[in-house]
């Protein structure tokens, strides 16, 4: 029963104050778009229903057919990078939690590693950082624990797939890292909330991104991060002569 006191009281608070709550989401979509080419941080935010938790105060602080002012937006903004570092360490926990689940306990000794630097551990605090382009840096400055996750999750065996992949979203069954499924979600899934059972391990032939590493003159045993360097950087080609493009290893 109140669980179903709950549901209704939602409803009951998202139909008065609908107006203003789609001018923040109209707000919050212009926000993300903005800037975002090669942005990590930017394309790693929340989704509007995951930023709205920390927002709701600002929808009714006043009359519900008030238009949302230009005050109330840049607290908007405010309230979703403070929550930013919380949000990610959420989503690296339940993709590390996967990638541990899955690998062998015969594993490499680095990537044992860092499972034990990474298992069980969420970011401290709630710290507001600047943006950057280099995942590894971004991961440096937060500290040892979040760079052993990101370390984990950069694997070649760390790709994973939408959970709703079985429904009728083509863009949900695609292997991803883990910031291509943060974005997925980000952007395909704005009216959802994540959740530990949002993702899933990508079932694929192991050999299948070691042999594309291979193919771009890169080691074997090389990163995601690093082929996707690689392709990034400008019109690269396969030891066969054919252009690759980035649609390659997405």
């Amino acid at each position: 029963m109140d669980e179903e006191r709950k549901k209704r009281a939602e409803a009951a608070f998202r139909n008065k104050w609908q107006k203003r709550i789609e001018q923040f989401k109209r707000h919050y979509a212009e926000f993300l778009r903005q800037d975002r080419d090669g942005e990590l941080q930017k394309r790693t935010l929340p989704s509007f229903e995951d930023a709205f938790t920390r927002a709701r105060h600002l929808v009714s602080a006043t009359e519900p057919d008030a238009d949302v002012t230009d005050k109330e937006l840049t607290a908007f903004e405010a309230a979703v990078l403070d929550y930013a570092d919380e949000y990610r360490a959420q989503v690296r926990a339940s993709l590390v939690e996967l990638v541990q689940q899955a690998e062998p306990l015969d594993a490499a000794q680095p990537s044992q590693k860092a499972k034990r630097t990474a298992s069980g551990t969420k970011d401290k605090g709630k710290r507001k950082t600047s943006p950057s382009n280099n995942s590894e840096d971004s991961a440096k400055e937060e500290g040892p624990n979040v760079e052993a996750e990101c370390a984990l999750l950069d694997a070649h065996t760390s790709l994973f797939t939408c959970a709703w992949k079985f429904a009728y979203f083509p863009a949900c069954r695609d292997a991803k890292s883990y910031p291509d499924m943060a974005e997925h979600w980000q952007h395909e899934h704005h009216s959802s909330r994540w959740s530990s059972e949002s993702a899933e391990l990508a079932l694929h032939e192991p050999t299948l991104v070691p042999a594309l590493a291979v193919e771009l003159g890169l080691r074997e045993n090389s990163t995601l991060s690093e082929i996707r360097e690689v392709i990034h950087s400008g019109r690269p080609e396969c030891t066969c002569g054919l252009e690759l493009h980035l649609e390659t290893i997405q």
